[in-house]
């Protein structure tokens, strides 16, 4: 099908004289159909549009626009349209193809858009929204932490509208977890590395005035998680090695004369303790549940607390290879662990998924070995099925999404072409009625973006 445009400035109306006069009937633009070819010769047929007030210069010296220019008159970014341009002459002129995870014309003629999902931009001033963390209150309002820059900024989305805000300005880390309390409280943590004074965590709290600041003291920090015990919030924070001391994990239990801190996993008297990077942390209602990083023998870990005693365990070790960087933890209806991680081996890295069963572990590979696979996000159902986001930034750098259709078993569909640069950022989270969110940093646009299913 071609799509056949009459063009003000560069192009006569369809039916013109030649005179600049139009035709006194002119046709709406048809409703493009639904279902579109996804090629760069795909084109809508949207009828006539209005005719221009300039005439046709068809003298020897009239030079007709580009198919660049032609394509942009009409916002076409893709397919083929059909055109008598401003020298009178009829063109038909490709607007090029979509990315591979769009489809031209499937919402709007001559369109690139994801036929599954509905994509929306929330910040693109400035480079914003690396470091995403995600929650959902329990009024479907998505709450969202990120970087823009050196800044910490929040996005809500209230009533189908976004709002962004400032937190902190400058920014000393880099990490983000967002949660909501029991209250409706929504709390922010971001790591800092400041000596002077002492500080280790920013715990901000979005109260009636405004954000209030509270820092917590320590050893420098580079990533974090929280959960929430009723309104008592509970961090787990990760310290890397640093002058000889090794890294460790430390829980930051909120009570009321503030933060109390213990050691979760790791020792500070050996260089080689690493314990505890990607640290994500559950609140069962009783127990506390800790999935990371064990970095001296790259494996997964899981840490439970009862009683004021962490105890740790391995939960995925492959020989001669690396398993639980990008950690990310849900907990299931039964307040059992489901973990989303990377294992890496040479030459391939894929995403795993470890589900904790009364027997131990269970470890279900959730795409294809080979892909460049990282910064995983999980949300688990009411059915207790795992959901996830990630990024694969092996070429064109895709976000993915993979819907756990029963135990193990995992269908997996591309949200966007989001580039390979420094990136691939991205959170997940569930609504009361299930739907997915997903939002993440775009590389090539640089911006915060919000995608959920059409």
């Amino acid at each position: 099908m071609i799509r056949t445009l009459c063009l003000s400035l560069l192009l006569v109306a369809c039916g013109d004289d030649g005179t600049g006069t139009p035709d006194s009937a002119v046709p709406d633009a048809a409703v493009p159909d639904a279902a579109t070819d996804s090629g760069a010769d795909a084109g809508v047929d949207a009828g006539d549009v209005a005719p221009p007030d300039a005439g046709v210069d068809s003298g020897p010296g009239c030079v007709g626009p580009s198919d660049g220019e032609l394509c942009a008159a009409v916002s076409a970014t893709c397919g083929t349209i059909t055109a008598t341009d401003r020298c009178g002459e009829e063109r038909t002129s490709s607007c090029g193809s979509c990315v591979a995870t769009d489809t031209c014309g499937v919402v709007t003629a001559n369109q690139c858009d994801n036929p599954d999902w509905a994509l929306s931009t929330v910040d693109d001033d400035g480079d914003a929204g690396q470091q995403v963390s995600l929650a959902i209150d329990s009024d479907d309002r998505l709450h969202v932490a990120y970087r823009r820059d050196r800044q910490l900024r929040y996005a809500l989305f209230d009533a189908g509208t976004w709002s962004t805000t400032i937190v902190d300005d400058p920014l000393l880390g880099g990490d983000t977890a967002i949660g909501v309390d029991g209250a409706g409280l929504v709390h922010i943590v971001t790591p800092l590395g400041s000596t002077s004074p002492a500080r280790a965590v920013d715990v901000w709290t979005l109260e009636a005035g405004g954000w209030v600041q509270a820092f917590l003291g320590g050893l420098s920090v580079t990533r974090v998680g929280v959960a929430f015990d009723g309104t008592a919030a509970q961090i787990c924070a990760y310290h890397p090695r640093s002058g000889g001391f090794g890294g460790i994990l430390t829980h930051y239990a909120e009570g009321a004369a503030g933060f109390d801190s213990s050691t979760i996993d790791g020792t500070l008297s050996s260089s080689e303790s690493r314990e505890g990077d990607y640290c994500s942390i559950g609140f069962d209602g009783t127990d506390l549940h800790v999935a990371y990083h064990g970095g001296r023998f790259n494996r997964l870990e899981y840490a439970t607390e009862s009683g004021g005693t962490w105890t740790p365990e391995v939960v995925d070790a492959p020989a001669g290879d690396t398993a639980g960087t990008y950690v990310s933890m849900a907990l299931d209806g039964t307040g059992r662990a489901v973990i989303a991680y990377r294992a890496l081996s040479i030459g391939d890295a894929e995403i795993r998924v470890a589900r904790q069963s009364a027997a131990g572990w269970d470890i279900h590979t959730v795409g294809p070995a080979g892909v460049i696979a990282n910064h995983a996000s999980i949300a688990v159902d009411g059915d207790g099925l795992a959901h996830l986001s990630y990024f694969d930034s092996g070429e064109p750098g895709t976000l993915r999404y993979a819907e756990e259709t029963s135990v193990g078993t995992f269908d997996i569909t591309d949200v966007a072409v989001v580039g390979t640069g420094s990136g691939g950022h991205n959170a997940i989270g569930l609504d009361s009625t299930g739907t997915v969110h997903i939002v993440y940093y775009d590389v090539d646009a640089s911006s915060l973006v919000h995608a959920t299913p059409r």
